[in-house]
């Protein structure tokens, strides 16, 4: 895993929180949703859930970036994409033919 998706998942799981927690703590405390004006006693809370869904919606755009970035411009998979496989379905091409093997295979 490299370090954009570290980044990636780290900012959607703090962004999320961020957003969903103050939101729950409000509403626990009695704050009635979808108001256009809310209390000031709720206002801490809710520019820090804003802060949260900002930071949620930045890893999304920043989710997106890398999936194109690895679309266009990843490396080709070798035909030997497990390094330590040795087996005798990894000695095949892929794909595989129909008739792998026109006589069985001896296996130490």
């Amino acid at each position: 895993m490299t370090k954009e998706w570290v980044d990636c998942i780290l900012a959607f799981v703090c962004g999320s929180k961020c957003h969903i927690f103050p939101s729950a703590l409000d509403w626990l405390a009695g704050m009635p949703r979808r108001y256009p004006d809310y209390a000031l006693q709720f206002a801490d809370w809710n520019m820090v859930s804003t802060a949260g869904a900002f930071l949620f919606g930045a890893s999304q755009i920043l989710f997106l970036f890398i999936v194109l970035k690895t679309v266009m411009g990843g490396k080709k998979a070798t035909p030997q994409v497990w390094e330590g496989a040795r087996g005798l379905e990894w000695s095949v091409e892929s794909p595989a033919p129909y008739h792998t093997f026109s006589t069985p295979p001896k296996v130490n």
